[in-house]
Order: C-alpha cells, then sequence, then structure tokens
C-alpha cells in the first residue's frame, strides 16, 4: 500500500531528498497524515544544519510540505574516494565591507579548489567591532566547509603594533563533545586590515586541527 502524506506519495519525497547533493539515502516515517521524521544518510562533507536547510527547502519547493529541522536526522558517512581526497584548503579569494548609517556588512568569500564559500556578518559600525565582524565573517565561511569537528567561536581580535610594523592576532574557541580547545594564530598586517584577519583566522585553524587550512 503506497503511503501517502497530505496528498503526496512518500516515495516521491523520498526520492526529492535523494536528489540533494551527498545525499545517498532517505526514508520518511508517517503518522496522522503528517511527516514525523525524516533519516538521512548522506556522504556530503557539508556540515548538518546547511544540509538540513537543503532538505526543508527541496520538501517545500517541490512538494509544497513544510518539515521542521528537528524531524530531520542525518548520518554522515564516508565513502572511499572522500578518504583519499586531500581535505580542503581554503584561501582568502575577496573581503569587502559595506557601510550604511551605523551598519556594517561584512561579506567575505574563500576558495577551495574551484569552489567558493561566501561568509555574511552584520554588526554596528564602530571601529572597535570591525575587525570582529571580518573574523566571524571568515568563520561563517570556513563553517560552510564542513570540516570542522565542532562549533568555532571567536573569542577575540587585536590589532598590535611591534616596531614599524601592525599584527593582526586572533583567539578562537572550538567546542567538541568530548573536549574544548582554545588557540590563536597571527598576521602582519601587509595590503590591509581586513585581509590580515581572514587570513589570521585561517592560520589559527591551520595550526590547530587535524586537517590543514591554507592561507
Amino acid at each position: 500500500m503506497e503511503l501517502i502524506v497530505k496528498g503526496h506519495p512518500v516515495n516521491e519525497i523520498e526520492t526529492t531528498i535523494c536528489q540533494i547533493d551527498g545525499v545517498e539515502a532517505a526514508r520518511i516515517v508517517t503518522e496522522s497524515d503528517d511527516i514525523s521524521e525524516v533519516h538521512v544518510v548522506s556522504s556530503s562533507p557539508k556540515n548538518l544544519k546547511s544540509l538540513a536547510r537543503d532538505i526543508e527547502s527541496a520538501v517545500m519547493v517541490k512538494h509544497g510540505l513544510g518539515v521542521d529541522y528537528r524531524k530531520i536526522s542525518i548520518a554522515q558517512i564516508t565513502s572511499d574516494e572522500q578518504a583519499n581526497e586531500p581535505l580542503p584548503r581554503p584561501k582568502l579569494k575577496s573581503v569587502n565591507v559595506e557601510t550604511s548609517g551605523i551598519h556594517s556588512t561584512v561579506n567575505v568569500i574563500l576558495e577551495s579548489g574551484t569552489k567558493e564559500y561566501e561568509g555574511l556578518c552584520q554588526g554596528v559600525a564602530s571601529s572597535s567591532s570591525k575587525l570582529r565582524l571580518v573574523g566571524q565573517a571568515t568563520i561563517n565561511a570556513v563553517d560552510k566547509l564542513g570540516s570542522l569537528p565542532g562549533g568555532i567561536s571567536l573569542e577575540d581580535v587585536r590589532l598590535v603594533s611591534t616596531g614599524d610594523r601592525k599584527i593582526v592576532t586572533v583567539c578562537l574557541n572550538l567546542l567538541t563533545i568530548e573536549k574544548e580547545l582554545n588557540f590563536s594564530g597571527s598576521c602582519i598586517v601587509l595590503n590591509n586590515e581586513n585581509q590580515a584577519v581572514v587570513k589570521a583566522v585561517l592560520a589559527a585553524l591551520n595550526r590547530k586541527l587535524e586537517f590543514s587550512l591554507g592561507v
């Protein structure tokens, strides 16, 4: 007997989910003519939140059905090909700061191979907060690679002078299920301070994490 949810065959919804890049299999559990659980197996390196949003959007656009992200369970697997591939090495492509009134929007684009990853951050356009916005936008871009083993936060960003040079230093916090790590990175300001912040964040990740992030 074919399962139907609000007039839509369940197997068609599962097929839609399986068409999302990296999704290997999908199973839907129904209850009272509604989707109660969505189980997905994925080989995509994309972080779970982004993949869950893709599933929500695909089901809504294709079938007009809303799925609460809390009902989506995702199991990530690593294929043999992925295990042999080098880990992503993101590099700075561009950083842009736009200010309107008292607010600033920072856009950071990192490139890894042929792919680009964009991070955005908005906040008050004060001189003290500008570097922090750039740092957070960089973290938001790195997070889209799906390579981080936990949640990362920006603890501090500082611009210091040594001799006739300026150096940007950043402190990051990485929280995983097993432990909490604190580490830092730095970069000499050559072209502009914003670029130095991005490279300092990447340098911090490069030093402390098992995978290698290029600067």
